[in-house]
């Protein structure tokens, strides 16, 4: 039997909704996962008791939540809670298996003080990521707007290049092409698309064009990457959608295999029942069509080198 590929899981949570909060999330609009309000690195890795022997998980990224947290709330209150949730995760994830991609809002006048507060706090946080999607809105951007939009926030979007950080974008497809004119201005920030830039099934069917215009305008991008994950979004049984399905591969044809990453979504995923057990088949099935060299980068290798990581 072959060795397991490595799984570097380059998209999960962990986080603290007790009413005496360590990560400084918000209760009011993240749940509690298995019922607990602690969702800690042991049970995270716990997720993965069942998953597949073809694959071995080997750590992964770290990702935030608190962009969809705090509704309403700005300045250096907000600024606290996200420094709250970054030292959080580098207490939890204290070893280089994993790295960071923490959050701060980059429309407000302290971001240069937070970029370099992050990378203080830990030399594993790699990246920044604020969700910007915007109609239909994600919890804050109800408020916020349409951040691409925002003089602000594109100074604070330039900034991540002298930290050295990248850039994790969530958003939706009629957003794409305004965010494909940011990340061509600065080639020099990678950005790391998620969940396939939110299609929903309508976003790919017939007429689908505003989706496969901003895909296909990233991939000519060589600072992008994309991660496969959040299938679930635009069908509950996405394994069995041979849209999806054909979208997926379309998707892995435009960026490259060097250039996509399978994600976990951990714990979201799982409540919206995709456990390890049921998604990591469905992620094999999908990469058998290419070689063991493009399996690799898909299950670990494009998230390493977006994340520069080495382990």
């Amino acid at each position: 039997m072959a060795a397991p590929l490595d799984f570097f899981d380059p998209h999960f949570h962990i986080w603290d909704v007790s009413d005496s909060t360590q990560s400084g999330h918000d209760a009011k609009v993240l749940f509690k996962p298995n019922g607990k309000e602690l969702y800690l690195r042991r049970d995270y890795e716990a997720e993965f008791e069942k998953m597949p022997a073809e694959l071995c998980l080997k750590g992964g990224a770290f990702l935030e939540a608190l962009s969809v947290c705090h509704v309403g709330q700005s300045g250096p209150e907000y600024s606290a809670s996200c420094l709250e949730e970054a030292a959080f995760a580098a207490e939890q994830l204290n070893d280089d298996s994993y790295v960071l991609v923490p959050s701060c809002a980059l429309q407000q006048p302290d971001v240069e003080e937070m970029l370099r507060n992050m990378s203080v706090l830990s030399p594993r946080v790699r990246g920044i990521r604020q969700i910007l999607n915007h109609e239909p809105n994600w919890p804050r951007n109800g408020v916020l707007g349409n951040l691409l939009e925002n003089p602000a926030w594109i100074r604070g979007f330039q900034a991540l290049a002298g930290a050295g950080l990248s850039f994790d974008m969530q958003l939706n497809p009629r957003q794409h092409a305004k965010a494909v004119e940011v990340v061509a201005a600065n080639p020099e920030v990678t950005v790391i698309i998620n969940h396939l830039g939110c299609p929903l099934l309508e976003d790919l069917q017939d007429g689908g064009e505003v989706y496969w215009a901003g895909m296909e305008a990233f991939a000519k991008l060589p600072n992008t990457y994309i991660k496969l994950s959040m299938l679930c979004y635009p069908d509950p049984n996405w394994d069995e959608n041979e849209l999806v399905l054909s979208a997926l591969h379309r998707v892995i044809e435009l960026f490259g295999p060097h250039r996509c990453m399978f994600a976990s979504n951990f714990p979201v995923d799982v409540k919206d029942g995709w456990p390890a057990e049921r998604l990591l088949p469905a992620f094999l099935k999908l990469a058998e069509r290419y070689s063991e060299g493009e399996r690799q980068e898909l299950f670990a290798g494009s998230a390493r080198r977006a994340y520069r990581c080495q382990v």
